[in-house]
């Protein structure tokens, strides 16, 4: 029973999924990217030759993992690159700085 896509528990467990963990991080992400490029698509003129406002700002490509902070994922001081090595190796903890490692070990014995 309850296999169809109007499931409840389906939908509720889908929303969970977009709303918190990686999915909404990179969704986030992509989302920064779409503004800053609409952002500059706006500041051109009409015909697209003369750009207008600030003309010596740039948009900055921003990566998908500095969201992680602000979502809550990750504290701010533990985003370098060598310690999201872990994200793609899927081994938390075993690499990158001390205060990330000594975090996770914390996390892990508050539930057991």
């Amino acid at each position: 029973m309850a296999k169809s896509l109007r499931s409840k528990t389906k939908r509720a467990f889908r929303s969970k999924k977009r709303e918190s963990g990686v999915y909404a991080a990179v969704h986030a992400a992509r989302l920064q990217r779409l503004n800053q490029k609409l952002v500059s698509i706006t500041k051109q003129d009409a015909d697209g030759d003369v750009v207008v406002g600030d003309a010596e700002e740039e948009v900055q490509d921003v990566p998908g993992w500095c969201w992680l902070s602000t979502l809550g994922l990750l504290h701010h001081e533990d985003i370098t690159p060598e310690s999201m090595d872990h994200l793609v190796r899927g081994c938390p903890g075993l690499s990158g700085s001390p205060n990330l490692m000594e975090r996770s070990l914390l996390d892990s014995e508050d539930f057991i």
